[in-house]
């Protein structure tokens, strides 16, 4: 069941409701929903890349804290030579991200928040306008392709002059729904929302 918008409810509030509603979930439970989910992207993204699967760059993310799980269309795109890219926190620029491609050769650290992501190699890195799309972890999100991200604003701050919401999608349960979400001026939109149940368009 979808989260009601609440005008006494602000970000802060709602992030710990859909944490909590995210962490909730039983083994059973999350890794069918992930199942379901992964196939729903795969389709996407196979319609996405179709006859142009070998040039094409994808970033995705290691989940975390209860996120969705996208390793199972990790694994397919590798599987299909497409490239992959993760995200890793900028060592010098303050709360921005750079993506850096990720293959079985790939070491992986815990960065300072304790989520995995490649150990920084600058010849792996890939300017941010070289990747076709941005498969991007969410904690809740709404109909109009608002996303409601972590709080530290990381993707906000990487992505805010790509111009472009057709290369972002946004990968969640189900359950982050909202009726809305209070949005801000440097908040960017998506493009695409993916979950266990639906995929939705928003360009």
């Amino acid at each position: 069941m979808r989260q009601q918008t609440n005008l006494n409810y602000n970000k802060a509030n709602f992030r710990k409701i859909l944490k909590a509603k995210r962490l909730s979930l039983d083994d059973t439970s999350r890794n069918l929903l992930n199942h379901r989910a992964n196939l729903q992207l795969i389709e996407l993204l196979n319609e996405l890349l179709i006859n142009h699967r070998n040039d094409y760059k994808i970033a995705l993310f290691l989940a975390f804290n209860g996120e969705i799980d996208p390793y199972c269309t990790i694994q397919h795109l590798q599987k299909n030579n497409v490239s992959v890219y993760l995200p890793i926190i900028h060592p010098f620029s303050k709360k921005t991200l750079l993506f850096q491609k990720f293959d079985k050769n790939t070491t992986l650290i815990k960065n300072k928040f304790g989520i995995l992501e490649p150990k920084l190699d600058l010849r792996a890195i890939t300017p941010l306008d070289q990747i076709n799309y941005f498969v991007m972890p969410l904690t809740g999100f709404d109909l109009k392709g608002n996303r409601l991200g972590m709080g530290g604003g990381f993707y906000d701050r990487t992505l805010c002059h790509l111009n472009d919401s057709a290369k972002l999608i946004g990968f969640a349960y189900s359950l982050q729904q909202l009726d809305t979400i209070p949005t801000e001026p440097w908040d960017i939109s998506l493009g695409y929302i993916v979950t266990e149940l639906n995929r939705y368009c928003f360009i």
